[in-house]
């Protein structure tokens, strides 16, 4: 028969390690969220303000007054047609100079629809980035719940086991409710029922233990179907060329402030279920802006049934 007090898989000091790691890799996961959150770029600045200088009114002389004294006026003459000249040098000059500026501008808005394009494939992974912390963030959180109701259930088995081992030096009566005694005086008779009350309690902690380790298994094993689920699915979501947006736009940068939500996890001192856990942690639903609320519940020990 195997020493019952050696270091068994399911020890709470193991799971108590797992669950440390794994507390330590969701607060790594909110400190990324933080970092993360508010690299939105800017939709842009409002323009200069324009200013404006209003001129004071003068006496502008009529139509009529200005024809008059240009015809006996030479010197205006000679003026208006060289203003003339200048003004068809201009206008072919500045002909010129446009057909030179269109190749610029052409090129100018090329460089600034490349620009847009970067900004906008920039934006988007920045969005897929901040999604997949989101994603992970809620896997290891399921991780921590399953991990502290695994160290709960283990916890309990170990203090039954501990209350039960003391009593492979008494014999239990068959009748019911059962009895621990110990003779006053050896007898070989008594000796048999010692020895078969010790075999009987041993097997039933190994068979407790048993189902133990196989409720831990199960455990381990949906945390690994959600897992696969949800990587899936944010591998479908995150090569959909259309892809909706999981945060709304008004509150893409609204802070989701993890030093309470890693509070929350690490002091919530309600025990857990396994279907609790199925429903909750591993909902295909990933909308961010819901809160992650786990509902905690597990059947209470009875007493001396682990």
């Amino acid at each position: 028969m195997r020493k019952l007090d050696c270091q068994e898989l399911w020890g709470a000091d193991r799971l108590e390690a797992q669950l440390e790691v794994a507390r330590d890799g969701l607060r790594g996961l909110d400190r990324s969220i933080r970092k993360i959150l508010g690299r939105d770029i800017p939709d842009g600045e409002s323009g200069p303000l324009q200013s404006r200088v209003i001129a004071t009114p003068r006496e502008i002389p009529s139509r009529q007054e200005v024809i008059r004294r240009e015809r006996t006026d030479e010197r205006s003459r000679q003026r208006n047609k060289r203003m003339f000249g200048a003004l068809l040098g201009t206008l072919q000059k500045f002909r010129q100079e446009e057909t030179k500026l269109k190749a610029k501008e052409d090129k100018k808005a090329e460089v600034e629809a490349r620009v847009e394009e970067a900004r906008r494939r920039e934006k988007e992974e920045l969005r897929k980035e901040r999604q997949q912390l989101f994603l992970s963030r809620k896997r290891q959180l399921a991780e921590v719940r399953a991990l502290e109701a695994k160290l709960t259930r283990s916890r309990q088995f170990q203090d039954w086991r501990n209350a039960q081992l003391p009593l492979v030096s008494f014999i239990k009566t068959h009748a019911q409710p059962s009895i621990y005694y110990v003779p006053k005086r050896k007898h070989p008779q008594t000796d048999m029922l010692l020895v078969q009350s010790t075999k009987e309690l041993h097997e039933e902690i190994e068979r407790r233990e048993k189902a133990l380790v196989e409720e831990l298994n199960l455990i381990e094993v949906q945390i690994g179907l959600g897992k696969h689920s949800q990587n899936f699915e944010a591998s479908s979501s995150l090569h959909t060329v259309e892809a909706a947006p999981l945060i709304q736009e008004g509150e893409e940068n609204r802070d989701p402030n993890p030093e309470h939500n890693i509070e929350t996890a690490i002091n919530d001192n309600a025990d857990i279920s396994i279907q609790s856990i199925i429903n909750e942690n591993f909902d295909n639903d990933h909308t961010i802006e819901k809160k992650e609320e786990v509902q905690l519940e597990i059947v209470q020990p009875e007493v001396n049934n682990g």
